[in-house]
């Protein structure tokens, strides 16, 4: 009877298994460069969804564990306005990432209006994690762990030339890995000059005047004014215009 008793348990414990596993299967992600796994396609809960795409009250829901505090968990949109490629220009997207640890949601709400959404708590400790993505109209809110974080709205962004800052969230479009080497002016608004409000590691040509071809003699010391060159021929003991009388 014991020995029958032992059995039946290690049945049961079998089934329990087969069960749980019939219901959910766990995918495994290497990381390697070309990896993804497809599925159709989530309606947030939108008019007109199948109740098999559309949860009641719009949610997305999974269970997660990593080691890695960096890498791209999901993404869609909505295809852009026609045609195919891969520049369609997507508006609506919704897009969810590790970053420093810490769960991102990015959710294009329309063309004009971005969302974004930190978690609270990292989620790179090697334990599971349960992770809850809801939308509703321009409101999208992101759950880790019964953690509920909502999502602000982010303004547009000032016109950025040549890179954009590693601070400043950016859509796909946006390709930080090559930033621009060359030189540009005449940059116009229509008839108007924009304000240059800031830059990092930006030289202008007017300044090559004095580092490439330093006309000033003498010691005299270089400047760009007005576009061109101005020596400063102060304690040298020479005077004119590139301090060489």
């Amino acid at each position: 009877a014991p020995a029958t008793m032992g059995s039946a348990s290690v049945t049961l414990q079998l089934l329990l298994a087969t069960l749980a596993a019939s219901r959910s299967h766990g995918l495994e992600f290497s990381g390697s460069s070309g990896q993804w796994a497809r599925f159709e396609r989530w309606e947030s809960g939108s008019a007109g969804a199948s109740s098999k795409t559309a949860p009641a009250g719009g949610e997305l829901s999974f269970q997660m564990r990593t080691n890695q505090s960096r890498g791209m968990v999901l993404y869609q949109d909505d295809g852009g306005g026609g045609g195919g490629g891969r520049d369609r220009g997507a508006c609506g997207f919704l897009a969810t990432s590790l970053s420093d640890g810490r769960l991102r949601l990015r959710a294009g709400l329309s063309c004009s209006v971005e969302a974004l959404v930190l978690s609270g708590s990292r989620v790179d400790d090697g334990r599971w994690h349960r992770v809850q993505v809801r939308r509703d109209g321009r409101r999208v809110e992101l759950s880790v762990d019964g953690e509920n974080q909502t999502g602000r709205r982010r303004p547009p962004s000032d016109l950025f030339v040549g890179g954009v800052p590693a601070d400043v969230p950016a859509h796909a479009a946006a390709d930080r890995e090559f930033p621009f080497s060359g030189t540009l002016l005449d940059l116009r608004y229509s008839a108007d000059v924009p304000e240059l409000v800031g830059s990092q590691g930006v030289g202008t040509e007017a300044e090559r005047v004095c580092t490439e071809r330093n006309p000033c003699e003498n010691g005299g010391l270089c400047s760009v004014l007005d576009g061109e060159a101005f020596c400063d021929c102060a304690g040298t003991g020479f005077e004119g215009r590139y301090c060489d009388e």
